[in-house]
């Protein structure tokens, strides 16, 4: 991170020079690689870390209304699909998060000695923010048991927790499919065998 928020390079007679520059030419690498090839093309000659991190932000650093109405409108649009696991609805949910937090970061308290922990208070509010966004308006229906149970929590618990209990409730889901065909294939052989011996 130093080399993106602009180390200062040591001059050609110090012995680390050439140590610092391998090390800058390994993260532009890094970061040329995870770049869209348009957007990549456009920085490629540029001979810092930091030069190509500085044109970066300030092209795309800019959240606007747009931008964040349609982020909200898609997290607001997206419901789970029956068809979905808990897994897939859970990546597609988390993905707007991120761009949303991208786009409109946390402020973060930059006071010297600071006590207040305002920062980590923004942080929580968000977190039971998202929780009451994936429990009361996204997920199946068929998981109002553990919803319930997750808003009962005091303190709310994380969002990390409750896709943890969500993805056990449906392997057990699962699992009692399974065995519920699994019986209903046993009974059916053995009523069929029954009417064999019978005729």
């Amino acid at each position: 991170m130093a080399f993106v928020d602009g180390l200062e390079k040591p001059p050609e007679t110090d012995r680390c020079y050439s140590a610092s520059e391998r090390c800058n030419n390994v993260i532009i690498s890094y970061i040329l690689r995870s770049l869209d090839t348009s957007i990549a093309r456009s920085v490629i000659y540029c001979t810092t870390a930091r030069e190509i991190w500085q044109d970066l932000e300030e092209r795309f650093s800019q959240s606007s209304g747009p931008q964040l109405y349609s982020l909200q409108q898609n997290l607001h649009d997206l419901t789970q699909d029956p068809s979905d696991s808990i897994a897939e609805f859970f990546t597609q949910i988390k993905n707007i998060w991120d761009e949303l937090s991208v786009a409109n970061p946390i402020p973060i308290c930059r006071c010297t000695g600071c006590t207040c922990g305002i920062t980590r208070k923004i942080l929580k509010q968000q977190q039971e923010e998202r929780l009451i966004q994936l429990l009361m308006m996204k997920i199946d229906n068929k998981y109002n048991n553990v919803r319930s149970n997750l808003l009962m929590m005091q303190p709310l618990p994380n969002v990390q927790l409750a896709y943890m209990l969500l993805s056990q409730e449906e392997k057990q889901r699962q699992a009692s499919a399974l065995t519920s065909e699994s019986m209903g294939h046993m009974a059916f052989t053995t009523y069929d065998q029954r009417e064999r011996n019978q005729a």
